[in-house]
């Protein structure tokens, strides 16, 4: 039985006499936190490391709004959703006001609320804040109705278990704190293995609902909606452009690499790009140029030219943003695929954070953490800067270490093509009816040809071995699906394969065409480049030959100079035809 299900079938009267201290300044970090614990116990229980990894954290609509605990009946908390899978909570007490980044999380059948501190309160200097080092804390909570429980880790139960019997060494000591040093999983471990242990946890807090938040979700909502769906698409660029698509360098964009293209109409299409240099207006090198993530949108005017203009947050001013924000500072949002669906245009995006320990001179110095979804309501209907944009949790759903862009659609599915042992292709797929509700919707393609629950399984059929990082396509002129990918890194080809239905079977690669930016005979060689995320933009099968529209990105591992007037990082266009 769940913590949730005991308190709500034994009715346990409330509790008031547990003392709360809201705020607490750690002594190395010279940071606020919240807390629920006792004044008598000693030290608060803290830890570097948070108690959720993406793929853990859930969304608890029932909480949004504002609380106002019982032991004093002036200090409150607000919670308000910001990112895709947390909230921004809001404590006030005794005058002064805290900010936090808060995240759910499930562990041994308990709720659990992680809280980071985000923004500086009035006891903190801006110079102790440049050296600080912000912790986690971390509260058992539920939930029911319009009342809130609350209950923290003792001080008193981890001195006489862990620091008094030297079981563990995993902790750091100051003079108010226990800074707990476990990594995610251990941590997880640690917390389950004595969850339910006397003396464990403190008495519990009760607070109450002040009244319902305007943005409260029902559950059971619009997800249920029964949607018409797209045809297959013959391409990335709408069918009835004649526009090669460029991607100058102006208006302050300096260079992005992607460029993954979403047509919201039959002259509009909508570019992602990942990191992009930007600057001022009128600027044309890198000298104090920014990088955000951008997007562009361009225009098939009736001519035959195609017009760009660029978008990110913050244009023009000394804090440039990236367009889809993520709210955290955790992360950044990198586009894998986008597509239109219902009127709306729909972004699968990576959660990029750090790679610790990265070495100085490694330029992959980053790290998948999980997967968002950005869905733009009609975006076609208004300029960029106007976009209702709402983030929504993908992590649980989709393995961002399986799943590395490789997607497809039909009038009903999505479907993901994920990669496990070095390279060997699965296929899941999504209702998509379902895209604003993937957890528990997800299905594999299994050894015997059918379709089953679930989203990593030893029994899932193996399509073809082959890294692919790629929007596949159906082309009706060939009556075949098509993929086009590559280059891998070390290697200067882009290939394709070709299936008469999406389960296959798939041809074998076949060479597309090799980047002269790679290969060694080429004016465009240098020995520093590398690239990646081929595409099909658009197909045409005149008198049997099929003529791709493709484009690539390239990086070049040389520092950029300031002075440079244009940044190599931009996709790359050119039309081949496909071998027979």
């Amino acid at each position: 039985m769940s913590y949730l299900q005991a308190r709500e079938e034994a009715h346990v009267s409330e509790r008031e006499s547990i003392d709360m201290k809201a705020l607490l300044c750690l002594v190395v970090t010279s940071l606020m936190i919240a807390s629920v614990a006792q004044r008598s116990c000693g030290k608060e229980i803290v830890s570097f490391y948070p108690l959720f990894s993406e793929r853990d954290a859930v969304l608890v609509p029932e909480i949004e709004g504002s609380w106002e605990f019982d032991a004093f009946g002036v200090d409150t908390v607000s919670f308000e959703k910001v990112g895709d899978n947390f909230y921004d909570a809001v404590l006030r007490s005794g005058g002064i006001t805290s900010r936090f980044e808060a995240v759910f999380t499930e562990l041994g059948g308990s709720l659990f609320l992680d809280l980071l501190p985000t923004k500086p309160t009035a006891n903190c200097s801006e110079s102790n804040q440049e050296y600080s080092v912000p912790v986690h804390s971390w509260i058992r909570i539920a939930v029911i109705g319009d009342t809130m429980w609350l209950a923290d880790m003792q001080y008193r139960w981890f001195y006489d278990n862990i620091i008094a019997k030297k079981s563990m060494g995993s902790y750091l000591l100051n003079e108010s704190k226990v800074i707990l040093t476990l990594p995610i999983d251990d941590l997880r471990a640690f917390l389950n293995e004595h969850l339910h242990a006397g003396g464990f946890l403190s008495e519990e807090t009760v607070a109450r609902r002040l009244g319902r938040a305007a943005s409260y979700i029902d559950s059971g909502g619009s997800t249920d909606q029964k949607m018409k769906s797209t045809n297959a698409w013959t391409g990335l660029i709408h069918s009835g452009q004649r526009c090669v698509p460029s991607f100058p360098y102006q208006d302050g964009w300096l260079g992005g690499d992607g460029g993954l293209p979403v047509p919201i109409s039959a002259s509009k299409t909508v570019w992602l790009f990942g990191d992009s240099f930007v600057g001022q207006k009128d600027q044309k090198n890198l000298q104090g140029a920014s990088m955000v993530t951008t997007i562009g949108v361009s225009t098939c005017e009736a001519d035959g030219n195609m017009t760009m203009r660029y978008y990110w947050r913050n244009m023009y001013t000394d804090h440039p943003d990236h367009f889809f924000q993520p709210h955290t500072s955790r992360y950044k949002f990198w586009p894998a695929v986008g597509f239109m669906y219902r009127g709306n245009m729909y972004v699968i995006m990576f959660k990029i954070g750090p790679l610790l320990g990265s070495s100085p001179d490694n330029i992959f110095n980053w790290s998948a953490l999980g997967t968002t979804l950005a869905k733009v309501t009609a975006p076609a209907a208004s300029p960029p800067d106007k976009w209702k944009i709402d983030l929504i949790p993908w992590s649980r759903a989709l393995d961002v270490s399986l799943f590395q862009g490789g997607y497809a659609q039909d009038s009903s599915f999505g479907y993901f093509f994920t990669v496990k042992n070095d390279g060997q292709n699965y296929l899941l797929r999504l209702p998509l009816d379902r895209l604003e509700s993937p957890d528990g919707n997800m299905e594999y393609l299994s050894q015997d040809g059918t379709w089953k629950p679930g989203s990593d399984s030893a029994d899932a059929e193996v399509l073809f071995e082959d890294q692919l990082i790629s929007r596949v396509i159906y082309v009706p002129g060939l009556h075949h699906w098509l993929a086009v990918y590559g280059p891998h890194f070390g290697g200067s080809s882009i290939y394709f394969r070709t299936a008469p239905r999406i389960v296959g079977p798939w041809s074998e690669r076949r060479i597309l065409y090799d980047c002269p930016e790679l290969v060694e005979s080429s004016p465009q060689y240098d020995e520093s480049n590398f690239c990646y995320c081929a595409q099909v933009l658009s197909v045409r099968v005149e008198n049997g030959v099929c003529k791709l529209l493709i484009d690539y990105s390239c990086l070049s591992s040389k520092p950029s100079r300031p002075d440079q007037t244009a940044h190599a990082e931009a996709p790359r266009v050119v039309e081949i035809a496909m071998p027979r």
